[in-house]
């Protein structure tokens, strides 16, 4: 019985120590990707004004941020569970086997241990190539499966239409399918790639393993033929012998069980040439040609009056493209300019310009008319609004700094989006007179983008444009409160509307102008269809001779 109830402890023990170990390296690789995530997420946030700008960002970088460093982290944490104790172990049996049968054994055995590692390790760059290109399709068929799921309601009402001669897809459907099919062909050839290069490595790790164990009669051979044992009896002999063997044999496997890590190595190495790329994306720089330090990119100035003059201007695309030649302007402060022109011919490149995304040749200048440099950015409003999962509060209040400084006038905002016709569908409440929960009630962003139709979302993101106005000049007098005379300095807030109004109808567009015009703002408008006459002041064609 104790016999019984010492061997179910031991087992127990036993069990514990594996399931711990188990937990820890989780933990450890938690960790690791813990550490390695929000690092890296720094860097990136940090880097999408470059990443706007470049000719050729990298790709997937959600995968690389997501699905790539988790790889990396668990191979990471596991390849140092394998290799922690391994020096200890390691050095315990070379001193046993020394004092067995002298320093030159253990010598033979780290020798052919070097020769195995260098010749495997030859292989690991293919095999973590291989890798790398594997981890892309896969990013790539990630990324078309969610282009579906975001298109799913325009392929189902995208009219069938025969196409080819009978090899090619029929409707939008059966072509998204093909499109899925070759993409994961391409996963699966990226795979078979990959497993091509891992059965070399592991070739190599096997021939390695399998040939040490031979090992233990050429130890054995060295001693016994130097003279070593001259001196013992046959059964002495024998004793020696064998200890000699399992000594160098467990030698041999724990050194060839590092060999063997070359190729969770090689997986390693592929996953952090992906991660590796987000870690550098500071130094991405957009190759506009010329020098980083001969750039422009003021924009703005404290006087309510002053104008943005724009004098002989390139517009040039970060590939080097000109898209607009000698270009002059002058946005005025106190007027409403807007842009027309045919698409592709710049419009939005020169917003990306007033905005400081794209940088300005030093030839070309784009000057202040007064000596100070505004405090404050502008306000933007993109055909595509900015929408983020939360609450309407937190679609209101994204893009201001988190601090105690943002004060949400709520009888403004709500009367915003009365006017604009949200106070149902945004709020979507039976009793809107409270302005309590439904403010800080939590949605999805499928909540937002997808109950929402598009011109609700631009209707919203001019209600956001508003609380920023407001929000500027709140900090601005905050800032300015010792200061005579501080409402007169006050700037103006620019806005620059891209296409922000596209998808709204001809009522609520004017409900849209109503209140940038009262909000007093100055602004700047891309438009393709006619705005209501009168509506803005000055008009700058592009494409026009």
């Amino acid at each position: 019985m104790a016999l019984l109830v010492r061997a179910i402890v031991v087992t127990s023990i036993a069990a514990l120590g594996k399931a711990t170990t188990s937990y820890l390296v989780s933990r450890l690789a938690l960790s690791i990707r813990s550490v390695l995530t929000t690092t890296l997420h720094a860097r990136y946030i940090s880097a999408l004004r470059p990443l706007l700008a470049s000719p050729s960002p990298p790709d997937n970088l959600d995968q690389r941020l997501a699905a790539d460093i988790d790889r990396l982290s668990t191979l990471v944490a596991s390849t140092l569970n394998a290799v922690v104790l391994s020096p200890v172990t390691i050095a315990s049996y070379t001193w046993q086997l020394a004092q067995l049968s002298g320093w030159g054994s253990p010598a033979v055995i780290y020798a052919y241990a070097m020769i195995g590692a260098v010749g495997t390790g030859l292989l690991v760059p293919r095999a973590a190539a291989a890798v790398a290109r594997k981890d892309r399709t896969e990013g790539d068929f990630r990324a078309l499966h969610a282009h579906v799921a975001a298109a799913r309601e325009p392929i189902v009402f995208l009219a069938s239409s025969t196409i080819g001669h009978g090899t090619r897809p029929s409707s939008a459907a059966d072509s998204e399918r093909h499109r899925l099919d070759e993409h994961w062909f391409s996963v699966r050839g990226a795979t078979l790639r990959v497993l091509a290069a891992h059965f070399a490595v592991q070739l190599a790790t096997e021939l390695t393993s399998y040939l040490g164990s031979t090992l233990n009669y050429v130890v054995v051979a060295i001693a016994l033929f130097g003279g070593r044992y001259d001196h013992m009896d046959a059964a002495e002999l024998g004793g020696v012998i064998s200890q000699n063997a399992f000594v160098a044999i467990y030698l041999v496997f724990k050194l060839t069980s590092l060999v063997n890590l070359l190729d969770q190595v090689a997986d390693m190495a592929g996953h952090l040439a992906r991660v590796g790329v987000v870690a550098e994306l500071p130094t991405l720089k957009a190759e506009v040609e010329c020098d980083d330090d001969e750039l422009t990119t003021s924009f703005g100035t404290t006087q309510p009056d002053g104008n943005i003059c724009v004098r002989d201007l390139d517009i040039v695309t970060s590939s080097g493209q000109i898209l607009v030649k000698d270009f002059n302007a002058t946005f005025r402060a106190d007027q409403w300019t807007l842009i027309t022109g045919p698409s592709g011919a710049g419009k939005t490149s020169l917003l990306r310009v007033l905005a400081g995304i794209w940088g300005v040749p030093n030839d070309h200048d784009v000057d202040e008319s007064a000596s100070e440099v505004w405090s404050t950015h502008a306000v933007y409003l993109p055909q595509r609004p900015y929408l983020v999962p939360g609450s309407l509060l937190d679609q209101l209040t994204v893009g201001l700094a988190a601090s105690p400084d943002i004060e949400l006038d709520r009888e403004s905002v709500w009367r915003w989006l009365c006017a604009l016709g949200l106070d149902r569908s945004v709020l979507d409440i039976n009793d809107t007179a409270s302005h309590s929960s439904p403010w800080m009630r939590n949605r999805p962003l499928a909540f937002w983008t997808g109950a929402l139709s598009p011109g609700e979302q631009q209707r919203l993101a001019v209600v956001r444009a508003l609380v920023q106005v407001r929000d500027r000049r709140r900090r601005w007098e905050r800032a300015h409160a010792a200061t005579v005379g501080v409402v007169a300095l006050a700037p103006r807030v620019w806005v620059l509307v891209d296409e922000g109004t596209n998808a709204v109808d001809r009522e609520s567009e004017a409900a849209v102008w109503a209140l940038l015009r009262e909000a007093g703002v100055s602004l700047v408008a891309i438009a393709h269809q006619r705005p209501p006459p009168g509506l803005f002041d000055t008009e700058i064609s592009f494409g026009s001779t």
